[in-house]
């Protein structure tokens, strides 16, 4: 089997055609042409199947950002078993069981190499997923029950744009001009989250959420 698989994503685009809608990992809205590179000129994203997934920091930061966007839950399930996901926004989902996504995280392994003719990017799907688990079972139970409470909000709301205003240009302009550059991008998503669930309402500039609520370091 090939030990590579591709995928195409937007990289390079015009700031005025292009918009970051409702899903945290969808693909950008674009009024206008996409064009293609070839595959001779493709970006190695994760060389190391073994090294990415052993990296305590990186799986922490994206396992920080999935337990919002992408909780363990139904729609995890239908995802990992290759059944359309609900369009409609809204209902609380029920959080899965460590074994359940065990067993769904191996069938979700078994469904893409059958459909990719290669490993390699399910084999790293499998081993992150792993890891996504254990990051989320190291949470104490309050602070996993909040997480799932804001995932189900930006649910409702219909992406993590729509929940934290992030799909209206004007008002992150606000957020960038008042932003003071001493955080990462996982710990400014955390504080803008997190004050959006306190007070729900989205932060009027960066300032403001200084002094909400304090979320856990990814």
């Amino acid at each position: 089997m090939p030990s590579h698989s591709f995928s195409f994503h937007l990289r390079l685009f015009h700031r005025a055609s292009t918009r970051f809608g409702r899903e945290g990992y969808g693909f950008p809205e674009v009024s206008g042409d996409i064009g293609r590179f070839p595959r001779s000129l493709a970006i190695e994203h994760h060389p190391s199947d073994s090294r990415y997934p052993g990296d305590p920091a990186r799986v922490r930061s994206y396992s920080f950002l999935d337990s919002y966007l992408r909780p363990l839950d139904s729609t995890y399930a239908r995802r990992a078993l290759g059944l359309r996901e609900r369009t409609s926004p809204g209902g609380s989902a029920t959080p899965l069981s460590a074994p359940a996504v065990r067993v769904l995280a191996w069938m979700e392994w078994l469904r893409c190499v059958l459909t990719t003719g290669s490993t390699h990017w399910p084999t790293w799907n499998l081993r992150y997923t792993m890891a996504y688990l254990a990051y989320v079972q190291s949470l104490p139970p309050g602070e996993r029950e909040r997480r799932f409470s804001i995932a189900a909000d930006i649910r409702r709301a219909g992406g993590i744009g729509p929940y934290l205003g992030l799909d209206v240009p004007s008002y992150v302009e606000t957020l960038t001009q008042s932003f003071p550059w001493d955080l990462s991008g996982p710990e400014l998503l955390g504080k803008l989250l997190a004050f959006r669930y306190q007070h729900q309402r989205i932060a009027r500039s960066c300032a403001e959420i200084y002094g909400g609520a304090q979320p856990r370091d990814p």
